[in-house]
């Protein structure tokens, strides 16, 4: 049994009394859950993840039969992301406190901790979280010394240590020390020495190398057996597959890896349960694609155009259809342009000359006006913002589908 409770009730009261009834009462709860061995893990969890409290709250996994009598405990109180005034625990920060619970490791860094009977008794029956783990950030810390007269502190270096770690001939290209405390930069460019280092590369390649062949193992897993494949198992597989490849490198977290994962997960299940129930075909269907404009003081629903049902337009335009997707996105970059042009040529008209040419809105040329007044003032006279209105007329032209012939703008003018 898994129980939601307010974070206090790890600490309130103590097994042989308390200050209030309450904190009696449930300084007893705990140490009978204890004796009994009742209490299998308890997972502390970030503040404000629920909806009209922001109190931090935790959760108790209670079993009936237990033989072992450690306690797992779980600080997951600093996992989460920030969506509007909640913390939200994502799809990475569950399966980090799953893996914790089914694996029981004796010790997670910061993370988790197996805790036995006879400590829990030592702290009289206190299960508050921080005095097993300790998840405390490290204090950030300040050398006068080094911001008075300069240099590196060789502890502050050494908090990088990770990543010497994983690149052990790096930190002597970046710095030079002379036997004291601090050290100093050799290099002169911090960003090149570091891509041009060997471990760098090295560590790159190995990347590259632990992911040769990921594309064609995802089309196996997911393409060739989309008919009959286990949606939710398909995710597990892959990603065991993933903290295999990503398991010998180091600085990379695996859960991270998981979460880009998961972020597609949800759009490629649907896809896949929409093929599985509706067949093949659904690949190559459109549906109009609904949008909502308003009309007067209401909103109506009307389509615009049309939208793949499991296949985005996109993805055939960029694939299938390149030439003609580049050749489009550059004529919509040019219309843009034009229509920049003839924003500054409004805005630099004298204010009494705008009503002459212009709409109630000061937004566009009046055609008639302006085309009779331009063949009076420039006649055959050929100039590039000429040009870019010729452009711009023939552009919309084409685009509502009546193509007009190179010159017929001009002649009309004239």
């Amino acid at each position: 049994m898994a129980i939601v409770l307010p974070h206090g009730v790890l600490f309130r009261g103590d097994a042989l009394g308390g200050s209030d009834s309450q904190g009696e009462g449930e300084g007893r709860i705990r140490r009978n859950l204890i004796e009994n061995n009742n209490i299998e893990a308890i997972i502390g969890l970030p503040a404000n993840i629920f909806f009209g409290t922001g109190i931090p709250t935790i959760i108790m996994v209670l079993r009936q039969k237990r033989e072992a009598s450690d306690v797992l405990f779980i600080d997951a109180s600093k996992g989460f992301t920030k969506v509007g005034k909640n913390n939200k625990l994502m799809a990475s920060h569950i399966k980090r406190i799953v893996d914790a619970f089914a694996a029981r490791p004796d010790k997670i860094e910061k993370f988790a901790r197996l805790v036995s009977k006879e400590e829990i008794r030592r702290n009289g029956y206190n299960l508050n979280i921080p005095r097993y783990i300790d998840s405390s950030e490290t204090p950030e810390t300040w050398d006068i010394y080094a911001a008075m007269f300069g240099g590196i502190p060789n502890h502050e270096i050494g908090l990088l240590k990770p990543y010497w770690t994983a690149f052990p001939r790096l930190r002597e290209s970046l710095f030079a020390s002379d036997g004291t405390p601090y050290s100093t930069l050799t290099a002169q460019n911090v960003k090149e020495s570091i891509e041009s280092s060997g471990d760098v590369k090295d560590f790159i390649s190995s990347h590259r190398a632990a992911f040769a062949g990921f594309d064609t193992y995802l089309d196996g897993q997911l393409i060739e057996k989309m008919m009959e494949l286990n949606i939710s198992q398909a995710e597990d597989d892959i990603t065991q597959n993933i903290f295999g490849r990503v398991a010998p490198l180091p600085l990379l977290d695996k859960y991270q890896a998981y979460q880009l994962l998961d972020n597609q997960w949800g759009g490629i299940a649907t896809d896949l349960e929409i093929l599985q129930t509706e067949g093949f075909a659904a690949a190559k269907q459109v549906d109009p694609n609904m949008v909502f404009k308003k009309k007067g003081d209401t909103e109506e629903e009307v389509q615009n155009g049309w939208t793949g049902h499991v296949i985005p337009f996109e993805l055939v335009q960029t694939t299938l259809l390149r030439e003609d997707y580049d050749a489009l996105r550059a004529k919509e970059a040019r219309l843009d342009e034009i229509a920049a042009e003839l924003t500054e040529l409004i805005e630099s008209m004298d204010e009494g000359d705008r009503g002459a040419f212009l709409n109630e809105d000061n937004t566009a040329f009046v055609a008639k006006e302006f085309a009779a007044k331009l063949a009076e003032i420039y006649g055959d006279v050929s100039s590039p913002e000429l040009d870019g209105l010729q452009g711009y007329l023939e552009l919309l032209d084409a685009k509502a589908g009546k193509a007009r012939k190179p010159g017929t703008w001009r002649r009309r003018c004239t």
